[in-house]
């Protein structure tokens, strides 16, 4: 049974801390590599996206039962409008990429809650943001790649008794998670086409 922490259930907080100070001591033996792949279906621009294998400290992890697959493609109404025969709805990438911004902003919140002794009953993590198609569309040139996704608003609902100087750390918190870094700051992106 794992010692859990009343401010969040789930956590053994002691072995949190023992993680922590490791990876603090042995930053290379923490480092996870993710990966992920999309098929194109053969038509417009859907795709089958998986969830690939992952790494830690550089040893892959490949698990036959570990096989996610996420249809994607655009709104049905978008479809239609851009003329793509036979339209339908599929997840489109920017709302996946923002229900991965929330999960990972969850998360984030969850672990240093835990640690920090930060308590309340429920935690709810929207993520909205406008999408300008124009580049995407060949209507601007990709100088303006930059503007596609505008003005991501986040919005993190906690009921409980919850101080403000709690709600100020929670906001702290979110910058603990990777996929909120992924989109708040530059990345290098290494781009290679390889043609098989």
């Amino acid at each position: 049974m794992s010692e859990t922490i009343a401010a969040i259930p789930g956590f053994n907080v002691e072995q949190l801390e023992g993680f922590a100070a490791y990876a603090a001591e042995n930053p290379t033996e923490v480092i996870i590599g993710t990966e992920a792949t999309t098929i194109w279906e053969g038509h417009a621009g859907r795709s089958l996206a998986k969830i690939g294998p992952w790494s830690l400290a550089e040893q892959p992890i490949n698990k036959p039962t570990r096989d996610y697959s996420l249809q994607i493609g655009a709104w049905k109404e978008v479809e239609a409008a851009i003329g793509v025969d036979g339209a339908h709805d599929k997840l489109e990438p920017v709302e996946v990429a923002l229900a991965a911004l929330c999960s990972c902003v969850t998360w984030a919140i969850c672990i240093t809650a835990a640690r920090e002794g930060v308590s309340f009953e429920t935690l709810t993590v929207t993520a909205r943001g406008n999408l300008d198609p124009r580049v995407l569309l060949g209507a601007r040139s990709t100088e303006f790649s930059h503007t596609l996704v505008q003005n991501i608003q986040m919005d993190i609902r906690v009921t409980g008794d919850v101080s403000d100087e709690d709600r100020v750390r929670i906001i702290e918190m979110t910058k603990r998670s990777p996929v909120h870094a992924m989109v708040k700051y530059a990345n290098d992106i290494q781009t290679n086409v390889y043609v098989d």
